[in-house]
């Protein structure tokens, strides 16, 4: 039994190393993102980036511009900073602070960091040293716990998993893809846990060249959250409860109340796996049955289209 999982091992390896590699894009690609704080019933704030056909030079290296925008208007003032590839390495170059929710401001201008690094084989480890890391629990460094494959547009691109040292398993939603970056978002974080004040994030969307390579959860539309009322509302009341967490076989979901429609399970990727008709129920049932162990997404949605999120595990 031993040796056949180690041959699958080793096939699973070769394959993902014959992958073409996919570069991080150099022009024309827009990143639309989320960003809030859940434990206070705050509604989000949407940012873009933009890198559009633009280069700088900063000392005596090539950048491509990056824009940041709430408005999808990439006008020159709102120039951000400057990427550029190297080695399978991405670098960022900082012009101007950005101001994300609750006061919380960063890249440090002018100084280059790390971004990604999709030379990274299992079980490297990336350090805050190079790369911004935001991790609440475990400050200091990540490992890259498990590398995968996954189907993006129409080609499959590697995916890197991490998590801290201390943990058997990845971190919920510390995940990079190949050429388009952080599932968290381009900048914030570069991969881990919640900052300490609570502020989460995900990237809805990335297009390049007007293809649309991920989108997150089909109830953005457009890369944007367009239903009727607008946003997160804090009437929903408080988050969805899972007990127990992680779930081994079956879990309970405890909502509240009698005024939502549809439950959905989306993995780390965007996609709806399931949905359930929750109108008048406080609580579901769910069962893990043939789904990969990992971390998903639960959904609530009420009749006016606003919703509400909780992260799962499967065992």
């Amino acid at each position: 039994m031993k040796n056949y999982l180690l041959i699958i091992s080793l096939l699973l390896s070769f394959a993902l190393s014959a992958q073409t590699y996919h570069p991080f894009p150099t022009k024309n690609a827009i990143w639309t993102e989320l960003y809030w704080r859940p434990l206070n019933f705050d509604e989000p704030e949407f940012h873009c980036y933009a890198l559009k056909d633009q280069d700088t030079t900063i000392n005596n290296k090539l950048y491509h511009k990056l824009y940041h925008s709430i408005d999808t208007l990439f006008t020159e003032d709102k120039l951000c900073g400057g990427i550029r590839e190297e080695n399978k390495r991405i670098y960022f170059y900082p012009i101007d602070s950005i101001t994300y929710p609750y006061q919380e401001t960063y890249p440090s201008k002018k100084t280059e960091f790390i971004l990604y690094d999709f030379s990274l084989k299992l079980g490297d480890s990336i350090s805050s040293d190079s790369f911004r890391l935001i991790l609440a629990d475990y400050p200091g460094n990540l490992k890259v716990f498990v590398i995968d494959s996954v189907l993006m547009g129409t080609e499959y691109r590697k995916a890197f998993h991490f998590g801290s040292p201390h943990d058997i398993t990845p971190m919920p939603w510390a995940t990079w893809i190949e050429g388009i970056g952080s599932i968290r978002g381009l900048l914030f974080p570069t991969a881990g846990a919640w900052p300490a004040n609570g502020l989460d994030s995900y990237l809805i969307c990335n297009k390049q060249e007007n293809n649309n390579m991920f989108h997150f959860f089909s109830g953005f539309k457009d890369c944007f959250y367009i239903k009727p009322t607008g946003v997160i509302k804090s009437a929903l009341g408080p988050d969805l409860k899972v007990t127990p967490n992680p779930i081994h076989t079956s879990g309970l979901v405890e909502f509240g109340g009698h005024n939502f429609s549809k439950l959905s399970l989306v993995n780390i990727y965007g996609m709806t796996l399931r949905e359930y008709n929750v109108k008048e129920m406080t609580s579901l049932e769910i069962y893990k049955e043939r789904l990969p162990s990992g971390i998903y997404l639960l959904v609530i949605e009420d009749f006016q289209g606003n919703f509400r999120t909780a992260k799962l595990i499967f065992e």
